[in-house]
């Protein structure tokens, strides 16, 4: 009997400990295909004591929504200026702990002089010259992020309001499809996406986001709860790590995320070539001085209209990752 129960305890005990050890799952939404692809091939995650779970989503607004439905758990990339939109349009005050998203990371092109993030576009035989000519025309944009802040900070430098121009919300394909067959007059977007539009001589660059004094930068949003709990805030912050590696790894191997961006997002080989280079990021403390810049733009929104009250962008970011990306530059 003692032989029959010490097999039988050996028997149960491997069942268990494979029942145990299950690993936990971390849902990560981005916007973005590529992102899914080039991650798989950095082997950034091939240790990650979790497993990862994606979601592929339409927008910033998407991405929220989905952390707050409790369907996905950290969205990979928004941008900093979605959070303050959002924030900006709550109906409920984000003080006193009430913030429901909070940016754990912040990041910057690796290359921003080389390298813009977004750019105002205008048909090169148009009418358009100068910003204040925006006045009259209609300018196209993804909602919700830096799209939307790129055009309404346009037309801020152009000494106008919204009420002088016509706003169009697209899809960045929809939008490229408006501004070629000239159902809009100016759009928003990526550089390296309106490169051959620019090349042709069929557009150009009317602003860019340096022009316009804005950042263009991403972020990494979480639900609030989460980092009160220990081990939720772990995984992040291991993931965040990840996410350095992982852009590392893109710096070091731009002919296979070109490769991608061909074959997964359906870009021309130049246009693929800019991307690749452009699409590298670097966290950022956030100190005094990013949040500083932060809320500029968030006062600019304001005073554009784009929000409809001033916003404490403070409230929407957490500093515990600080010494982490010190220790890391």
């Amino acid at each position: 009997m003692r032989i029959l129960s010490g097999l039988l305890l050996a028997v149960a005990l491997p069942i268990g400990a494979a029942h145990a050890a299950e690993p936990p799952v971390l849902r990560v939404s981005t916007q973005m295909k590529d992102y899914i692809e080039t991650f798989a091939l950095s082997g950034a995650l091939n240790d990650a004591p979790y497993r990862v779970e994606w979601s592929l989503l339409g927008t910033a607004t998407d991405e929220t929504a989905s952390l707050l439905a409790n369907t996905t758990d950290l969205a990979l990339a928004e941008g900093t200026v979605s959070v303050t939109l959002q924030q900006g349009g709550s109906q409920k005050s984000w003080a006193d702990g009430q913030a429901p998203v909070t940016i754990i990371a912040a990041y910057v092109p690796r290359d921003s002089v080389h390298y813009k993030s977004m750019v105002t576009l205008v048909r090169a035989d148009g009418p358009i010259h100068t910003p204040s000519d925006l006045k009259g025309h209609s300018i196209t944009f993804k909602k919700g992020g830096n799209m939307n802040t790129q055009a309404l900070l346009s037309v801020k430098k152009g000494g106008l309001t919204p009420q002088d121009v016509t706003f169009v919300e697209l899809n960045p394909a929809e939008g490229l499809v408006a501004f070629r067959s000239g159902q809009v007059d100016a759009l928003t977007n990526g550089p390296a996406l309106v490169q051959n539009l620019v090349d042709s001589g069929k557009a150009r660059v009317l602003l860019t986001n340096t022009d316009v004094d804005f950042p263009a930068g991403l972020a990494t949003v979480v639900r609030t709860a989460d980092l009160k709990d220990a081990s939720r805030e772990a995984t992040i912050r291991d993931f965040f790590h990840r996410v350095r590696r992982w852009n590392d790894w893109k710096a070091s191997h731009e002919a296979e995320v070109e490769k991608v961006l061909i074959q997964t997002n359906h870009l021309k080989p130049e246009t693929a070539a800019y991307l690749a280079r452009a699409d590298i990021n670097d966290p950022v403390q956030v100190d005094s001085a990013f949040l500083a810049t932060e809320q500029r733009i968030a006062d600019a929104l304001f005073e554009a209209a784009g929000i409809p009250r001033r916003v404490d962008v403070s409230l929407q970011y957490d500093t515990r990752l600080n010494a982490d990306i010190a220790a890391g530059q």
